[in-house]
């Protein structure tokens, strides 16, 4: 296994990899992917890749559900009002748990979620090995889904 898994690595769109911790530029259009896994996480190459073309299944359809993060990877999407035209960059959110499973959304609250966890809990290379056990929530308001994450205590 490469030993920069277990680092948050940054690829800019020159192909330039960059050891950083902060997340907060990811949707600067330059920067293409954020891929950061926890002690003991092992997926290698194309297994991760696999898992970001065709994740496993959404968290919408786990609300409720406890995973042991081991894993997230995060890059902008591009995407567009029907409607309006109007054209907006999103984070695209790929979180995995220890046995390997994906779960995938589009949220601005999800990610937020994950800056507010990484500042408590930095990096998830600095986590326990077999990651952090965490709910996946849902808030609703109106016609809107807002996801989140919930620290799981034990």
């Amino acid at each position: 296994m490469d030993e920069n898994n277990n680092a948050l690595m940054v690829q800019t769109d020159d192909g330039m990899l960059v050891n950083d911790f902060d997340v907060t530029g990811l949707l600067n259009p330059q920067v293409n992917m954020v891929k950061l896994v926890a002690p003991g996480f092992e997926m290698d190459d194309a297994d991760m890749f696999n898992a970001i073309q065709s994740p496993g299944s959404t968290v919408n359809d786990n609300i409720g559900k406890v995973i042991n993060l081991s894993g997230v990877v995060v890059h902008s999407v591009t995407l567009v009002n029907s409607e309006t035209g109007e054209v907006n960059v999103a984070p695209r959110i790929i979180l995995m748990d220890k046995g390997g499973q994906s779960y995938v959304s589009v949220s601005k609250t999800l990610f937020n979620s994950l800056k507010n966890l990484f500042a408590f809990y930095r990096t998830p290379d600095r986590w326990p090995e077999g990651g952090i056990p965490v709910k996946l929530k849902q808030v609703t308001k109106g016609t809107k889904r807002f996801f989140s994450l919930e620290i799981v205590k034990g």
